[in-house]
């Protein structure tokens, strides 16, 4: 996924602003070196989990997305599976993204547009 990094908090953990379509607010930084504002770097998001389901917001309109505070990243886009033991395959702008559930998901979940907003979502960079 390829996002653009914000800031850099200067505090604790490495944390990062992060921002790409259907990615919005900040996570932690777990690459080699230094991170750079305004640069774009490909990523993988890592989601601590599992998500309760009670989480998610289904079709949300772009107008009314969940707020997302200091160390919470939001991420919205399309259920495109949900396996039997609960992960989610969600498509995030042209990446995906995997997040393990839990609970009893909405009805016919696939092909949903949901919006979800984490804790402590970690941002690996992929050298690509």
């Amino acid at each position: 996924m390829l996002v653009t990094l914000r800031r850099i908090g200067t505090r604790g953990e490495p944390a990062v602003g992060v921002n790409a379509p259907g990615v919005s607010g900040s996570a932690v930084w777990r690459g080699p070196g230094a991170p750079v504002v305004g640069v774009p770097v490909d990523v993988e998001l890592d989601v601590p989990g599992p998500v309760g389901w009670d989480m998610f917001v289904v079709g949300t309109p772009s107008t009314d997305l969940p707020a997302v505070a200091e160390g919470e990243l939001r991420l919205v886009g399309v259920v495109e599976h949900r396996d039997d033991d609960g992960v989610v395959v969600l498509r995030v702008g042209r990446s995906v993204v995997l997040v393990e559930t839990t609970g009893t998901p909405p009805r016919r979940i696939d092909g949903q547009r949901v919006a979800v907003v984490v804790r402590g979502v970690e941002v690996h960079p992929t050298s690509v």
